[in-house]
């Protein structure tokens, strides 16, 4: 069985004006933008971040209850125009808990080797007990844990020895840890005192500039941009016969976190009675600002860049928004039946758990729900841009998971080949649950199983070619029974509602008559730019394929 996390349709909000620039250092010293999250539409994109809910103290006896409320973590305006990611605590009961606050990171999601990496961040007032942090960890985190992982602090306020000296506005550190256990480690850090002040109300760079040789850290650098570094680490010398040897830990692809940690022993606080940062003054709250974050690479060999979804362009503008291929722009373009299989979601069959099939065989397909976890219900009007078509699931409340899916035994899907690709569109209408599985022309074990990112209020897709996922001899044991099972099955966790819409087989290369444009919403006087079904922009190209083709600002889909 193979597990892949593949990427979904990149969608935003309206665009918020930023006031302050989003420029950063920029591409200096050889380095070219490679990623950025500009936070400037709106909503916080499932596919590049995770929101920690727990309060487990992080290993620090921390007094907070991360959570994924919006009270916590959003996006959204910081009162003067720039679109942050906006993390707040707050003095409240919560889970046994005196305060709640917010963290995300970016594992398995947006992960890098070597690099420019800087945010702007707008601190809050620390004193006493707030600990905001910047920060990264080795995506091996789940494989391997902490500290094998290695953690790079690029910005921490908040410290005991700030407060002790009464700087805790300027006082902040950088650090770096490693090593195989959690009593066995290696620990650097550097602290620095300004004599401006980093909790001022406006935005500051924190800039750390990891290549092969070194880790270094720069506050302000695009003002200050002769300055030496506040922290620096040699990681030159890689030794495995010598577990401790720090270069063994910070060559393999990291990703971001952001948290505004309450309490514990960083600030050397472990009663809820002396937070005094969180005060009647600012209504015992208090919120860290991230207006952005961006990566920086050389294109060097040692450098690597994994994401699900591109970043935002480099010009600011909002990616191009799109859903497609809809079922029935493939179908103008492989009319051919033999290599054309579609599930056509019909509402009208939703009470009576069916579907239609358009292959050959022209059967019905039933539509299934695993004992009794998911109802079927009467789909609500949408905008004129999403699916006319879909089928509404609603998981029961009352079991931790739900499943479901079609079952095509009867139709003849034996002509299908690694050159097939397998589309769905889906979607929710709330919060979406942690994790949505999708499980391809399942047949006993010979099940290919993809995880879909965080599901989101917007429609998203998966368009993947059945080679990319499966071998000829997977393909042909799901074959070799005609399919008596589940072709495409769905199930997760919690109970959120899920919509679904085009599901289909098709094959690109079995293109009768090609068409150059299934939309016509472009403007023929722009030069035209092409993005892939993730959004990512495409710089070749191939025929045959559908893409998203941009002029100006208006999009439509194409077969190039």
């Amino acid at each position: 069985m193979k597990k892949y996390l593949l990427p979904a349709l990149l969608m935003a909000a309206t665009t918020a004006f930023a006031a302050d620039s989003q420029s950063g250092t920029g591409e200096t010293d050889g380095f070219k933008l490679v990623w950025q999250d500009l936070f400037d539409f709106g909503t916080l994109n499932p596919d590049r971040w995770n929101i920690e809910v727990n309060g487990s103290g992080g290993g620090n006896n921390e007094l907070q209850y991360y959570t994924d409320r919006t009270e916590n973590v959003r996006v959204g305006d910081d009162g003067k125009g720039n679109g942050c990611l906006i993390l707040t605590a707050r003095r409240e009961d919560y889970n046994n808990r005196n305060f709640t606050s917010g963290r995300i990171n970016s594992k398995t999601k947006v992960a890098f080797t070597h690099g420019k990496i800087e945010a702007s961040i707008k601190i809050p007032t620390t004193a006493n007990g707030l600990w905001p942090a910047f920060w990264m960890m080795g995506n091996d985190y789940d494989q391997v844990g902490w500290p094998r992982c290695g953690e790079t602090d690029i910005m921490e306020m908040g410290h005991s020895n700030g407060i002790n000296r009464g700087v805790s506005d300027r006082f902040f550190n950088g650090a770096s840890h490693w090593g195989t256990a959690w009593n066995k480690t290696g620990d650097y850090a550097q602290d620095k005192t300004l004599d401006y002040s980093l909790q001022d109300g406006e935005f500051h760079l924190f800039t750390v500039i990891w290549d092969k040789n070194k880790i270094s850290m720069y506050v302000d650098l695009d003002k200050y941009p002769g300055q030496r570094p506040y922290y620096e680490i040699d990681i030159t010398k890689v030794n495995p016969d010598d577990e401790m040897t720090a270069g063994n830990y910070f060559h393999k692809p990291n990703f971001i976190l952001f948290n505004l940690a309450v309490g514990g022993n960083f600030p050397g606080i472990h009663e809820a009675s002396g937070i005094t940062a969180l005060n009647d003054a600012n209504g015992q709250q208090a919120s860290m600002y991230v207006n952005y974050v961006k990566v920086y690479q050389k294109g060097t060999s040692d450098e690597t860049l994994e994401t699900i979804v591109a970043g935002d362009p480099a010009d600011g503008s909002q990616p191009p928004v799109v859903v497609g291929p809809s079922m029935a722009d493939v179908k103008k373009v492989y009319p051919d039946a033999g290599d054309f299989y579609a599930v056509v979601l019909d509402p009208d069959l939703a009470s009576q758990n069916k579907a239609v099939d358009l292959s050959a065989a022209r059967a019905e397909v039933d539509l299934q729900a695993w004992e009794g976890s998911l109802t079927y219900d009467t789909p609500l009007a949408f905008d004129a841009d999403e699916c006319k078509t879909f089928v509404s699931l609603n998981p029961n409340t009352d079991m931790n998971w739900w499943g479901g899916g079609f079952r095509t035994t009867g139709v003849d899907l034996s002509g299908l080949t690694l050159k097939h690709r397998f589309h769905c569109a889906y979607r929710t209408n709330n919060i979406a649950p942690d994790k949505t599985t999708v499980k391809i022309l399942q047949q006993g074990d010979a099940a290919t199983v993809i995880e879909v990112p965080r599901v989101g209020k917007d429609w998203r897709a998966i368009d993947v070619a059945l080679g990319d996922i499966m071998t000829e001899a997977e393909l042909r044991a799901a074959a070799v029974k005609s399919f008596d099972g589940f072709t495409v099955s769905f199930n997760g966790e919690g109970g959120r509602n899920l919509r679904l819409c085009d599901v289909f087989f098709y094959n690109p290369e079995a293109r009768q008559n090609a068409i150059t444009e299934v939309g016509s919403d472009t403007d023929t006087d722009a030069p035209a730019e092409y993005f892939d079904l993730q959004g990512r922009r495409v710089a070749n190209p191939e025929p045959g394929r559908i893409y998203i083709e941009r002029r100006g600002t208006k999009a439509s889909k194409v077969i190039f």
